[in-house]
């Protein structure tokens, strides 16, 4: 039986650091059954990012051997003092022509 996932909408979300980007959906990990990914899209360059742009988040870290120093799940909240904060927040359903 599949996992229920949380809702997720597609559009343009921000990374609580700043940089903005467009998430597509879910999708799965091929070789891994029961893995559920976020695919999307940063929304700016790296030029220390070379290589290919589309880039994938686990929607949730469900074993124990998930590295801590990792980033962490699509949907995870930031901690630091004083201050809790989605790691992405829904922004727009699209990027604007402006």
């Amino acid at each position: 039986m599949a996992q229920q996932l949380p809702g997720l909408l597609a559009g343009v979300y921000r990374h609580y650091k700043g940089g903005l980007y467009q998430v597509v959906g879910y999708g799965h990990d091929a070789n891994y059954p029961g893995r559920d990914v976020v695919l999307y899209i940063p929304l700016y360059t790296d030029p220390e990012k070379p290589g290919p742009r589309w880039c994938v988040r686990d929607v949730e870290v469900s074993d124990e051997s998930h590295p801590t120093h990792q980033p962490g799940p699509f949907f995870d909240e930031i901690y630091s003092p004083g201050l809790v904060v989605p790691r992405f927040e829904y922004v727009s359903p699209g990027l604007s022509p402006s």
